[in-house]
Parts: structure tokens; C-alpha cells; sequence
């Protein structure tokens, strides 16, 4: 299994995330589990990242205000991890599906 580097756009907050776990995250429906699981496992890489930046990353997308992503700590590390491994899914998925129609 890979790797994968996710670094994001305005404050450049990078994780590495394996491949399993944007699998296990990559996924329709609910994926609450998944998305705590690999914190867990990923946690240390979080102690690296400035709060402030990852508060200001997350209010640009417009999907939560600032007292809900200062509220939880954990859960606005899982929110941004959840976004990381989607953005990195997404882009190995479009990937695939490019090398497939080159194939054909």
C-alpha cells in the first residue's frame, strides 16, 4: 500500500494519509468510524498542524461556523481529515478513470 500527500490550499496544511485509509474513508454513506479510526492512527500528525490555521482553513469552505470548529478540537481535525482523504479520493478515482479511457 501507498501513500498519499494531501496539502491544502490557502494555509498549506499537509497530511500524509495511506491509501487504506482514503479507501476506508472514500466512502458512500456514513463513515463516521472510518474517519475516527484513522485519526486515531494519524493523530500525531495533527499535533504538527497550528489550530488557527486549520480553524481558517475549514471557515472557507462555509460548511461551519468558527464557535462550532473551536467547540471540538477533535472533531474539527476529523473534519479536515475527512476532507483531505475525499479530495485525495476523488483525484485518484478521476486518475483512474483518465487511464481507463486511454486505454480503451
Amino acid at each position: 500500500m501507498g501513500e498519499h500527500i494531501y496539502e491544502s490550499g490557502t494555509y498549506m496544511i499537509t497530511l500524509r494519509l495511506p491509501d487504506e485509509a482514503i479507501e476506508d474513508i472514500g466512502q458512500s454513506g456514513q463513515n463516521d468510524e472510518a474517519v475516527a479510526h484513522w485519526h486515531g492512527k494519524l493523530a500525531d500528525q495533527f499535533t504538527t498542524i497550528d489550530r488557527e490555521k486549520l480553524i481558517a482553513e475549514l471557515l472557507e469552505y462555509g460548511c461551519w461556523d468558527e464557535a462550532e470548529l473551536r467547540s471540538d478540537p477533535e472533531l474539527t481535525e476529523q473534519r479536515f481529515l475527512w476532507l483531505a482523504a475525499w479530495d485525495l479520493h476523488d483525484q485518484n478515482y478521476g486518475e483512474q478513470q483518465e487511464n481507463q479511457y486511454a486505454a480503451d
